[in-house]
């Protein structure tokens, strides 16, 4: 009995074996499905790279200066030698300097009031630092960054301390860290769901459901068949964009790359059931197509991706738990830039946990329903 069981087992594997293959190959073969594998993938990579960044390469501002007097001199000396700002025009009247802002030609303005030299050999000079708030996060680096370069041309005489300040795992607060960093889960869930979500609708659009259902292979084999190639794109491209972030950016590494590649295998398997849920409920490949970016957009925009979590309200904050991404970009984030090992996220995996065992006995079912 016990031979018995052992090549019936080899069996279903050798079963189990063939249809991968066959999936891998009709995945590779369809054009469509050709098309988002690789392409795709490093595309948004690169252009997220250098497009989705807070960091700014050059300030145009514009300046209004009333006084013309050493002092101002100066101020403004401490912009025109900086190749970081790019001078629009010298207003000539604060309307022409208001004019410039309103038609966003600068970013920055800076008007130096009559009287400034008096005022600053009184200790109390102001210079007025006007920014263009329609786009506020450039508005507010723009800011930082003017604020920053007159306290160091202009520190204070009287200051009892020096304050100097560092940050830690991104030293230049660079945002294409730490948009990158996410975007190696980000992409593999976008490809797991949606290459998951065509699995059984692209057979019944092509009446290849039916013959499926003729082989010996039960509808169990025919789940994990369809279920297993989504999750190795899932982990190739997950790996494609690791690959960027260290090689191409330059982002360093502080974390096991190993440890990197267990988190990105974890979270294209717990995705994976979602997709071929909304395959086995819909049927039809638009609908499958459809319902999995009504899913994809809100994850992906509360994961915590672009924009810290902390920063949202708080009802949303909570809400956040359920998403299936935003830990485990979290996880991530602490092995690529911290260094932590796989047991200091563990307790980052759980939702991964909960999702997988929520979803995977629901698509099992509407599986096994559809089969039957």
């Amino acid at each position: 009995m016990g031979q018995n069981m052992w090549q019936s087992w080899i069996i279903k594997i050798r079963r189990l074996k063939a249809l991968i293959i066959k999936e891998l190959i009709v995945l590779l073969k369809d054009p469509g499905s050709r098309k988002i594998l690789i392409v795709p993938a490093l595309a948004q990579a690169v252009l997220f790279g250098y497009g989705a960044t807070y960091n700014l390469s050059h300030v145009p501002w514009v300046l209004y200066d009333g006084d013309h007097s050493v002092q101002s001199a100066q101020v403004i000396r401490t912009f025109t030698h900086n190749p970081f700002y790019e001078l629009v025009t010298n207003a000539q009247s604060l309307s022409d300097f208001q004019n410039t802002i309103d038609k966003g030609n600068a970013l920055i303005g800076i008007a130096i009031p009559p009287g400034f030299s008096k005022d600053f050999q009184n200790g109390h000079g102001q210079v007025f630092i006007i920014a263009d708030g329609r786009n506020i996060t450039t508005a507010n680096v723009a800011m930082n960054y003017t604020v920053d370069a007159l306290l160091k041309a202009f520190p204070p005489q009287l200051a009892p301390i020096t304050i100097e300040s560092r940050l830690r795992y991104n030293e230049n607060n660079i945002t294409r860290w730490y948009i990158m960093s996410g975007m190696i889960l980000a992409i593999s869930m976008i490809q797991v769901l949606i290459l998951s979500s065509l699995t059984a609708s692209r057979e019944k659009e092509n009446g290849s459901f039916d013959m499926m259902l003729m082989t010996p292979t039960t509808p169990g084999e025919i789940f994990i068949g369809k279920a297993i190639p989504p999750i190795l794109v899932g982990i190739v491209q997950g790996l494609m964009i690791f690959a960027v972030c260290l090689f191409w950016f330059k982002i360093p590494l502080r974390g096991s790359p190993f440890t990197i590649l267990a988190l990105i295998a974890l979270f294209s398997l717990s995705c994976v059931s979602i997709g071929i849920a909304i395959s086995t409920i819909t049927g039809t490949i638009l609908a499958s197509l459809v319902i999995s970016f009504l899913l994809l957009v809100p994850m992906i925009v509360l994961s915590g991706l672009m924009t810290p979590v902390e920063s949202m309200p708080q009802w949303l904050q909570e809400a956040t738990i359920f998403n299936p991404i935003r830990n485990p970009i979290a996880a991530l984030r602490l092995v690529y830039f911290e260094g932590a090992s796989f047991a200091d996220i563990i307790p980052y995996l759980w939702p991964m946990g909960l999702l997988f065992i929520i979803t995977t006995p629901i698509a099992i079912y509407l599986f096994r329903r559809k089969v039957s």
